[in-house]
C-alpha cells in the first residue's frame, strides 16, 4: 500500500527525522514524499521516494491544485495520506493494519481512519471496526487515513487549502452516505467531552503521531493542553532527533528535562 505523505517547503528540513521514524515504527512500506523544492534533498532510505510537484509558490496557499493531476495519474485504487508535520512515534499494529485495508481494497469503506480520535462519533461496524455517524464532525479531516483513490479526489476541489478540504468539505462529506471506519476505541472508556476523549482512545491508534509544527510554531508549546502535540505521547529519544533538526543547539537543554521511557503529550 502506498503513503503518500505531503509537503511544504517549510518541513524540508523534517525529512531525515520523518524517513527515520517512520521506519523505526512503520517499516518496508513505500512512501512517497509530495514537496516541491528539488534541490537539497537529503539522501532517503530506499523505501522513500520524493516527488517535485512544482514551484510552491506557484500555487500559493493552495494544498489541491498541485495535487490534483498527480492523484488523476495514479494507478492504484486505495492510499494513505499523511501530512509532514505529523510525525510517527510509536509502532504500527500490523494485524489491525490489515483489517483496515481490507475493508478498503474490498469496497467496504470508502475511508479508514488510522487514529481514534472520532470515535467519539461512531457505532459498532464489524468485529474489531467502527464506523462514523453520517452527521459525524470533520468526516473529511486530514489525520492519517487510508482513502480510495475516487473519495479522496471527490474532494480535491480547486483552490482548496488544508482548512478548506477539511472544513469547506464537511457538510458534503456528511451526506454522501460514504463509510468512514476505524479500530475499536479501549473499553469502559468514561463519558468526557470528545478533547478528552481523543487522549483516552489514543492507546487504540494505528499511526501515533506528533504534531511537531502548528501553525509554524514547533512543539513544546507550553500554552497548549499538549504541548508536545501528541494524544499518544512521545518519547525522548524521538524529541531530540527530531530537534536535531529544528534546532540542535537546544539538544542538551532537552536532554536534561525530560526523562528516559516517559511519554510526553
Amino acid at each position: 500500500m502506498r503513503i503518500l505523505i505531503t509537503m511544504a517547503d517549510q518541513y524540508l528540513h523534517l525529512l531525515t527525522p520523518i524517513s527515520g521514524l517512520f521506519n523505526k515504527y512503520w517499516p518496508h512500506q513505500d512512501v512517497t514524499i509530495l514537496g516541491f523544492e528539488d534541490s537539497n534533498i537529503p539522501t532517503l532510505p530506499d523505501n522513500f521516494n520524493y516527488v517535485s510537484l512544482g514551484k510552491q509558490s506557484d500555487f500559493g496557499q493552495c494544498w489541491t491544485d498541485p495535487l490534483i493531476p498527480y492523484i488523476d495519474e495514479l494507478e492504484e485504487d486505495y492510499f494513505v495520506v499523511m501530512m509532514a508535520d505529523s510525525l510517527i512515534v510509536d509502532d504500527v499494529d500490523m494485524e489491525r493494519m490489515q483489517l483496515l485495508e481490507e475493508e478498503i481494497r474490498c469496497g467496504n469503506a470508502q475511508k479508514a481512519m488510522l487514529d481514534t480520535h472520532l470515535n467519539v462519533y461512531s457505532v459498532a461496524h464489524k468485529e474489531g471496526l467502527v464506523r462514523l455517524l453520517p452527521n459525524a464532525p470533520y468526516r473529511t479531516t486530514l489525520h492519517p487515513a487510508i482513502w480510495r483513490k475516487e473519495y479522496f479526489k471527490k474532494f480535491l476541489k480547486p483552490k482548496f487549502t488544508t482548512w478548506d478540504f477539511e472544513i469547506k468539505n464537511m457538510p458534503e462529506s456528511q451526506k454522501d452516505g460514504a463509510t468512514i471506519i476505524s479500530c475499536v476505541s479501549p473499553p469502559n472508556l468514561p463519558d468526557v467531552d470528545p478533547a478528552t476523549m481523543s487522549i483516552l482512545a489514543a492507546p487504540a491508534s494505528l499511526v501515533k503521531t506528533a504534531n511537531v509544527y502548528e501553525k509554524g510554531v514547533p512543539f513544546p508549546r507550553w500554552d497548549s493542553s499538549m504541548p508536545w502535540g501528541s494524544s499518544a505521547g512521545i518519547r525522548k529519544e524521538d524529541i531530540l532527533l527530531i530537534y536535531d533538526y529544528i534546532d540542535s543547539t537546544k539538544r542538551p537543554h532537552l536532554e536534561k528535562i525530560l526523562e528516559d521511557g516517559k511519554r510526553y503529550n
